[in-house]
């Protein structure tokens, strides 16, 4: 390899080990406080979800929202909310587990993933099924709001 790729790779391994290059948040809060935030607001939303409560679940989702279903349809924000407020779909109960959260880059994005087992009622039918999903949130504003989702049904041993 030339100078020219050894010393950016070089400079990114340092970085790694220097604790000022790593996310930290924002006015230097901690990476790992700032993933408990993010674990509370998903967390909120799922609660939300349950009681189907859109005036709670509205501020925890982004403007930009684009939200993928298990069976691949796909909303926005306005759209999803409209679902939840009507009932066509309604969450029973949400059980997430092995979720791993994450920040990227300067610390203002966090990915979440995981699996849960969800039972919903669409279109007059009770149904459960485990996911496998993507969550992904965005600080703004001081507060942690839902950007993206994706969930994709697993088979029956899930």
């Amino acid at each position: 390899m030339n100078r020219r790729v050894l010393v950016p790779l070089a400079l990114i391994g340092l970085c790694s080990l220097v604790p000022a290059c790593r996310p930290r948040g924002h006015a230097g809060v901690t990476a790992s406080t700032e993933l408990e935030r993010v674990r509370r607001a998903q967390r909120e939303r799922l609660d939300a979800l349950l009681r189907r409560d859109v005036a709670a679940l509205g501020p925890v989702l982004d403007d930009s929202l684009t939200y993928v279903h298990s069976n691949g349809e796909m909303e926005n924000k306005a759209q999803f909310l409209e679902t939840i407020r009507t009932g066509r779909i309604a969450y029973d109960s949400i059980v997430p587990t092995d979720v791993r959260a994450r920040l990227l880059g300067d610390g203002s994005v966090a990915v979440v993933g995981g699996r849960a087992v969800l039972r919903v009622t669409a279109a007059g039918q009770r149904v459960a099924f485990v996911v496998r999903f993507t969550d992904v949130y965005e600080r703004r504003g001081g507060a942690w709001r839902e950007v993206a989702w994706q969930s994709t049904r697993l088979g029956a041993g899930g």
